[in-house]
């Protein structure tokens, strides 16, 4: 069963959005974990003052009353840097964990102010209750360093839980990946061989299986023949699209099917083709034209014309609602035409471009009155310097 390349890509691009996804919240759990390591050491450090602060004594109470005011600046300091380094816990604010976190500084604030009160007070120099104040201060510190060690094992907690989502956000980008690059791998590597199977139709083997919906229905339209409502006198044998003749009998049965639009008409001719066709053997030249043709006619639209005009020339009449559009689709013709690959027998690269005559057909003049004037065009885009379309202004310009 065939599968067809647009699903292929689509389902691709849904691979590489989960993908990016997981990879994104892989990154915010990245950044998550700086925040972390940064709460933990404020927090030791907060313990160490606290610590320190409480074992000063009262040998030197100048000393001690100095080293508890630049110590209190330093740990009111650290307490608020908590409440920015939250800040960068994205994923934990994102689902709304760190409400905890926010109250625990708060209470920690207000703890810390508290101690550094009892501080001061059993630090002064009013002996008056020293037992009560030391108590006091006992306890204040107590309830701080409890406060502290609290938040260090909340924030173990919440790594651990970061840890497993963590892990199973990598379990599922690693099977997500492995899957899409096993699949893929195949798929894109079918897709190729399709590709590379439109090279050998008209000069190598061409009974490969085509697996692509696709390729399959450009390949069919590149081998195809006349059929049975075709008639072969209308049919150009070399490349299988239309000969002047079924140019001019398909163009009277479609002019009528878009009478708004703008009809175009582009001659183009095969630069240096006739150089090469003498260099080249004639089955090699054969079917370098069905190729040039079948890119043609991948342009061609239900009420567009496609015909083989002359042993190197092709017209392509073309009805759009702009001359822009049926102009720019010639470009693409042409350029389509320049990064083709043509080999030589010997598989080296022959180069091949066109060259355009572009005309609107004026509703007053026939057909062959406009692939007259477009065969005049074309010969300015040839003195040019080839491998450009030229239009009636070019050539006016000439003269």
């Amino acid at each position: 069963m065939k599968f067809s390349i647009k699903t292929i890509f689509k389902n691709l691009l849904f691979f590489l959005t989960v993908s990016s996804s997981l990879l994104f919240v892989i990154s915010l759990i990245e950044v998550n974990r700086y925040a972390s390591f940064n709460k933990i050491k404020s927090i030791k450090e907060q313990k160490q003052l606290v610590n320190k602060m409480y074992n000063l004594g009262r040998g030197d109470l100048d000393y001690s009353i100095i080293q508890v005011r630049g110590m209190s600046a330093e740990l009111k300091t650290e307490a608020l840097s908590l409440d920015s380094i939250s800040s960068y816990d994205i994923l934990w604010n994102i689902v709304g964990l760190n409400g905890d976190f926010d109250a625990d500084i708060k209470q920690l604030l207000a703890l810390e102010d508290d101690y550094i009160n009892k501080l001061n007070a059993y630090y002064e120099n009013n002996t008056n209750e020293l037992d009560r104040k030391l108590t006091e201060l006992t306890a204040s510190k107590a309830a701080v360093i409890s406060l502290l060690n609290e938040m260090i094992f909340k924030n173990v907690d919440h790594d651990y839980q970061k840890f497993f989502i963590t892990q199973w956000i990598f379990y599922i980008a690693f099977l997500n990946s492995l899957i899409a690059t096993l699949w893929y791998s195949k798929k894109l590597r079918i897709i190729y061989d399709d590709i590379k199977s439109l090279f050998a139709v008209g000069h190598e083997k061409t009974s490969e299986t085509i697996a692509t919906k696709e390729i399959d229905a450009i390949k069919l339209r590149m081998v195809r023949k006349p059929t049975t409502t075709q008639n072969p006198s209308m049919v150009d044998p070399v490349t299988g699209i239309k000969n002047y003749k079924g140019m001019i009998h398909a163009y009277s049965e479609k002019k009528g099917m878009k009478d708004s639009n703008y009809t175009t008409v582009c001659v183009f001719e095969v630069d240096n083709f006739r150089k090469y066709d003498k260099e080249i053997p004639k089955e090699l030249s054969q079917s370098i034209l069905k190729k040039i043709s079948f890119i043609i006619s991948l342009y061609e639209q239900p009420t567009d014309v496609i015909a083989r005009i002359d042993y190197d020339q092709f017209a392509v009449i073309l009805s759009r609602d702009s001359k822009e559009k049926a102009l720019n689709d010639c470009e693409s013709i042409r350029k389509s035409i320049e990064e083709a690959v043509f080999k030589d027998p010997k598989g080296g690269k022959i180069p091949f471009t066109l060259s355009g005559g572009f005309v609107i057909k004026q509703s007053n003049k026939s057909l062959d009155d406009a692939i007259s004037q477009s065969k005049e065009i074309l010969k300015t885009a040839k003195a040019n310097g080839q491998n450009r379309i030229a239009q009636i202004r070019d050539h006016a310009e000439k003269f």
